[in-house]
């Protein structure tokens, strides 16, 4: 095979390339990963962005939250710091997520507020 000849596209390859042509936003006359994309995990983070993008939304108000509650006033206090230590990091994955997270922050851990202050929007 001739490293510049280009295999026919998959089955699935053609259904995609329907499917994206007639409902996704970004034309393209060709499929930029090579071979049959669709049947590797990367297509599942690049095309489905926007379900991934909002895992990142929930980081960022927990996140708001620990830091309105630990470390907005004094980022630096060492008392904050041990009860960050002990409450997120200890846990490391023996611990279910949203139990660790509610045992610093109780029901509130998802609370909009403190994300909406740090971008100025409360």
């Amino acid at each position: 095979t001739n490293e510049n000849d280009v295999a026919a596209p998959s089955r699935t390859s053609m259904i995609m390339s329907r499917i994206f042509s007639k409902h996704f936003p970004v034309k393209s006359t060709r499929n930029p990963f090579g071979g049959s994309w669709e049947t590797k995990w990367s297509h599942l983070a690049e095309a489905a962005y926007a379900g991934s993008y909002f895992t990142y939304i929930v980081a960022e108000v927990v996140c708001a939250n620990i830091w309105e509650k630990l470390f907005e006033i004094d980022p630096l206090n060492i008392e904050a710091g041990k009860t960050y230590q002990e409450h997120i990091l200890a846990p490391g994955n023996k611990k279910d997520p949203k139990k660790v997270l509610h045992d610093l922050l109780g029901n509130d851990y998802l609370n909009l507020d403190a994300w909406l202050r740090s971008m100025g929007a409360l």
